[in-house]
Protein backbone atom coordinates (compact mmCIF):
# COMPACT_ATOMS: atom_id res chain seq x y z
CA UNK A 1 0.00 0.00 0.00
CA UNK A 2 1.50 3.32 -1.06
CA UNK A 3 1.91 5.98 1.61
CA UNK A 4 0.79 9.48 0.75
CA UNK A 5 3.43 12.17 1.16
CA UNK A 6 2.84 14.99 3.62
CA UNK A 7 4.63 17.20 1.09
CA UNK A 8 3.13 18.41 -2.17
CA UNK A 9 4.94 20.07 -5.06
CA UNK A 10 3.29 22.98 -6.90
CA UNK A 11 5.02 22.05 -10.18
CA UNK A 12 5.64 18.28 -10.29
CA UNK A 13 6.82 18.47 -13.92
CA UNK A 14 7.43 21.28 -16.38
CA UNK A 15 9.71 22.55 -19.13
CA UNK A 16 12.32 25.17 -18.31
CA UNK A 17 13.56 27.42 -21.10
CA UNK A 18 17.29 28.11 -21.41
CA UNK A 19 18.65 30.90 -19.17
CA UNK A 20 15.38 31.00 -17.24
CA UNK A 21 14.64 30.11 -13.65
CA UNK A 22 11.60 28.64 -12.00
CA UNK A 23 10.33 28.81 -8.47
CA UNK A 24 8.90 25.57 -7.12
CA UNK A 25 6.74 25.66 -4.02
CA UNK A 26 6.48 22.70 -1.65
CA UNK A 27 3.56 22.51 0.77
CA UNK A 28 3.81 20.61 4.05
CA UNK A 29 0.51 19.39 5.58
CA UNK A 30 1.11 17.19 8.64
CA UNK A 31 -1.63 15.29 10.46
CA UNK A 32 0.29 14.97 13.74
CA UNK A 33 3.22 16.58 15.52
CA UNK A 34 6.68 15.30 14.70
CA UNK A 35 9.57 15.57 12.27
CA UNK A 36 9.00 14.37 8.72
CA UNK A 37 11.41 13.83 5.82
CA UNK A 38 10.72 13.28 2.17
CA UNK A 39 13.10 12.62 -0.74
CA UNK A 40 12.40 14.23 -4.11
CA UNK A 41 14.27 13.97 -7.40
CA UNK A 42 14.96 16.89 -9.74
CA UNK A 43 15.61 15.54 -13.20
CA UNK A 44 16.69 17.33 -16.42
CA UNK A 45 16.96 14.47 -18.94
CA UNK A 46 18.25 16.65 -21.81
CA UNK A 47 21.30 17.57 -19.70
CA UNK A 48 21.59 14.24 -17.89
CA UNK A 49 21.14 16.08 -14.59
CA UNK A 50 19.76 14.29 -11.53
CA UNK A 51 19.60 16.07 -8.19
CA UNK A 52 18.17 14.69 -4.97
CA UNK A 53 16.29 17.02 -2.65
CA UNK A 54 15.53 16.16 0.93
CA UNK A 55 12.63 18.05 2.48
CA UNK A 56 12.32 18.35 6.23
CA UNK A 57 9.09 19.40 7.92
CA UNK A 58 8.62 19.92 11.63
CA UNK A 59 5.10 20.03 13.05
CA UNK A 60 4.57 21.21 16.61
CA UNK A 61 1.70 22.15 18.89
CA UNK A 62 0.57 25.78 18.69
CA UNK A 63 2.08 28.06 21.32
CA UNK A 64 -0.79 29.45 23.41
CA UNK A 65 -1.13 30.11 27.12
CA UNK A 66 -3.18 31.85 29.77
CA UNK A 67 -1.61 34.81 31.56
CA UNK A 68 -1.80 34.40 34.46
CA UNK A 69 -2.25 30.63 34.29
CA UNK A 70 -4.56 30.60 37.33
CA UNK A 71 -7.11 33.03 38.73
CA UNK A 72 -8.27 33.51 42.31
CA UNK A 73 -11.57 35.38 42.42
CA UNK A 74 -11.93 37.68 45.41
CA UNK A 75 -14.05 36.64 48.36
CA UNK A 76 -17.60 37.88 48.07
CA UNK A 77 -21.02 37.59 49.68
CA UNK A 78 -23.85 35.30 48.58
CA UNK A 79 -25.55 36.95 45.61
CA UNK A 80 -22.71 39.47 45.04
CA UNK A 81 -20.83 39.08 41.76
CA UNK A 82 -17.06 38.59 41.73
CA UNK A 83 -15.06 39.05 38.50
CA UNK A 84 -11.58 38.32 37.26
CA UNK A 85 -9.72 38.50 33.99
CA UNK A 86 -6.97 36.54 32.26
CA UNK A 87 -5.50 36.80 28.78
CA UNK A 88 -5.37 34.02 26.21
CA UNK A 89 -2.07 34.64 24.42
CA UNK A 90 -1.40 33.39 20.87
CA UNK A 91 2.31 33.34 19.98
CA UNK A 92 1.72 31.82 16.53
CA UNK A 93 1.80 33.45 13.09
CA UNK A 94 -1.83 32.51 12.40
CA UNK A 95 -5.22 33.21 13.98
CA UNK A 96 -6.54 30.36 16.15
CA UNK A 97 -10.15 29.57 17.07
CA UNK A 98 -11.03 28.59 20.64
CA UNK A 99 -14.08 27.20 22.45
CA UNK A 100 -14.72 26.95 26.20
CA UNK A 101 -16.07 23.55 27.30
CA UNK A 102 -19.40 24.34 29.04
CA UNK A 103 -19.12 21.12 31.08
CA UNK A 104 -15.96 22.45 32.75
CA UNK A 105 -17.65 25.52 34.26
CA UNK A 106 -18.95 23.71 37.36
CA UNK A 107 -17.09 23.19 40.62
CA UNK A 108 -16.78 19.48 41.34
CA UNK A 109 -17.38 19.95 45.08
CA UNK A 110 -19.38 23.14 45.36
CA UNK A 111 -22.19 22.83 42.82
CA UNK A 112 -21.61 26.37 41.56
CA UNK A 113 -20.87 27.46 37.99
CA UNK A 114 -18.49 30.15 36.81
CA UNK A 115 -19.43 32.28 33.81
CA UNK A 116 -16.81 32.76 31.08
CA UNK A 117 -16.92 35.50 28.45
CA UNK A 118 -16.46 34.98 25.59
CA UNK A 119 -17.26 31.26 25.33
CA UNK A 120 -15.74 31.04 21.84
CA UNK A 121 -13.83 33.23 19.45
CA UNK A 122 -10.59 33.78 17.59
CA UNK A 123 -7.24 34.79 19.06
CA UNK A 124 -5.44 36.85 16.39
CA UNK A 125 -1.89 35.92 15.39
CA UNK A 126 0.82 37.30 17.70
CA UNK A 127 -1.85 38.77 19.95
CA UNK A 128 -4.03 38.11 22.98
CA UNK A 129 -7.63 38.49 24.05
CA UNK A 130 -9.17 39.06 27.45
CA UNK A 131 -11.17 36.24 29.01
CA UNK A 132 -13.50 37.35 31.80
CA UNK A 133 -14.63 35.00 34.57
CA UNK A 134 -17.61 35.89 36.77
CA UNK A 135 -19.07 34.15 39.79
CA UNK A 136 -22.21 35.02 41.76
CA UNK A 137 -22.31 32.54 44.65
CA UNK A 138 -25.69 31.15 45.69
CA UNK A 139 -24.34 29.41 48.80
CA UNK A 140 -21.50 29.82 51.29
CA UNK A 141 -18.25 27.95 50.75
CA UNK A 142 -15.40 27.85 48.33
CA UNK A 143 -14.88 25.99 45.12
CA UNK A 144 -12.26 25.25 42.56
CA UNK A 145 -12.89 25.45 38.85
CA UNK A 146 -10.89 23.83 36.07
CA UNK A 147 -12.08 25.62 32.94
CA UNK A 148 -11.10 23.75 29.77
CA UNK A 149 -10.55 25.60 26.51
CA UNK A 150 -10.19 23.73 23.21
CA UNK A 151 -7.99 25.50 20.68
CA UNK A 152 -7.79 24.83 16.95
CA UNK A 153 -4.76 22.62 16.11
CA UNK A 154 -4.07 21.87 19.80
CA UNK A 155 -4.47 18.18 20.70
CA UNK A 156 -5.35 18.68 24.37
CA UNK A 157 -7.38 21.55 25.81
CA UNK A 158 -5.80 24.31 27.86
CA UNK A 159 -6.91 24.38 31.50
CA UNK A 160 -7.42 27.48 33.59
CA UNK A 161 -7.56 26.85 37.35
Amino acid sequence: RARLSLFACSVPSSKLNATKHMEVLFTFIPKETGTYRSMWQLSIPERQVEQSLQLLGIASEPSLCFLPNFLCLRTTLIGVRSEGKVQLVNQEECDLKFTVDPNSLYSETWGQAVQVLPMKGVVPAQSQIDIKLCLTPTQAGEGQFHVKVSVQLLRCPLTLD
